[in-house]
């Protein structure tokens, strides 16, 4: 039975990392090790780990100063001892069958990478059960699992995977920055050569107020232009037959950042974005594999900030409006 080590970087997260860490201690697969790195917090999670610690001696925990989730990721990867390495963040929680699940695809695919979904729980509410009967698995190779991250689907988030620790330790996060799984996380696909992936939805996901991912616009969410360029850098010259792919993802994250340099007000950064996706404007609109709304956006974008604007709130109210029908 190998070693799976499971890495949960800690900040500030009292009220949710109880839940975290029991539902990996309730996991039903044995041989798991259990690595928890308090990232400088101050409201008490750090003695949370220690309480945790002494009560299960086989958890290790390590303390540092704040450096921000990919360091912490870092940490953790640097002490792992396992032969699979699996990243939690520490609000969120997963299913009791999460990591034997991974194992058991790993194991009958010859699998580098095993790829479960994530479903979205707002916070106080509860997740929806896991119905094992609607069971889809898909295998890709390296490329084809390329071309779907190029594409925007969420394999390329660092949650939710079972790594061979040989192939994703060599990769380490960025630090002291936004988007660290976009600067990454396509060299640690590149260097596998199966990957499985499974729509069923074991690693539930805490949307909150507050977390990194909900933050309002900041110049820092402009280094996604950053990681995309690299990655469609990394991409011609590995991989050439996905340059229009990669050209694609680049337009797809100036759409992505759009709304909140909208609703900042923030005209520097929008001609920054625009500047971007005009470079890669044809591989968007005249692409079958593009999604449309996608299209819409960007061709919004191309027009200008008021028609931005409209698009944007048009959408935003289409969604309010489903919202309210669906669930009164």
């Amino acid at each position: 039975m190998d070693k799976v080590s499971v890495i949960v970087p800690v900040y500030n997260v009292k009220k949710y990392l109880k839940q975290c860490v029991i539902s990996i201690l309730n996991q039903d697969y044995s041989n798991l090790e259990l690595i928890l790195v308090d990232d400088g917090s101050t409201d008490g999670s750090g003695d949370i780990c220690d309480i945790f610690k002494d009560e299960f001696p086989s958890i290790l925990v390590i303390h540092q100063e704040n450096q921000g989730l990919s360091a912490a990721r870092n940490t953790g990867t640097k002490a792992a001892t396992g032969y699979y390495i699996s990243y939690i963040d520490s609000d969120d929680w997963v299913t009791p069958d999460y990591i034997s699940y991974q194992i058991k695809l790993a194991k009958k695919y010859n699998a580098d990478i095993v790829v479960t979904r994530q479903q979205s729980v707002w916070d106080g509410k509860d997740p929806h059960p896991v119905n094992y009967s609607e069971e889809e698995i898909k295998v890709y190779t390296k490329t084809e699992a390329l071309e779907t991250i190029l594409y925007g689907y969420k394999i390329q988030m660092s949650a939710c995977k079972l790594f061979k620790a040989n192939i994703v330790s060599k990769y380490p996060f960025p630090v002291g920055t936004l988007y660290e799984d976009l600067g990454m996380m396509y060299k640690v696909f590149s260097d596998a050569e199966v990957i499985v992936h499974s729509n069923l939805p074991m690693y539930n996901y805490r949307r909150r107020a507050g977390s990194i991912i909900n933050d309002k616009f900041d110049k820092r969410r402009l280094v996604i232009i950053k990681y995309s360029n690299e990655q469609y850098e990394f991409i011609k010259e590995n991989y050439p037959q996905l340059t229009k792919a990669s050209s694609y993802r680049c337009a797809y994250s100036t759409t992505e950042i759009a709304p909140m340099i909208i609703a900042a007000n923030d005209d520097e950064a929008l001609n920054i974005i625009r500047t971007e996706l005009k470079k890669h404007y044809r591989d968007l609109i005249y692409n079958s594999k593009a999604s449309f709304k996608v299209k819409i956006r960007g061709f919004a974008l191309i027009c200008g900030k008021k028609v931005a604007k409209i698009e944007i709130g048009a959408e935003k109210k289409l969604k309010m409006r489903m919202k309210k029908h669906l669930f009164g």
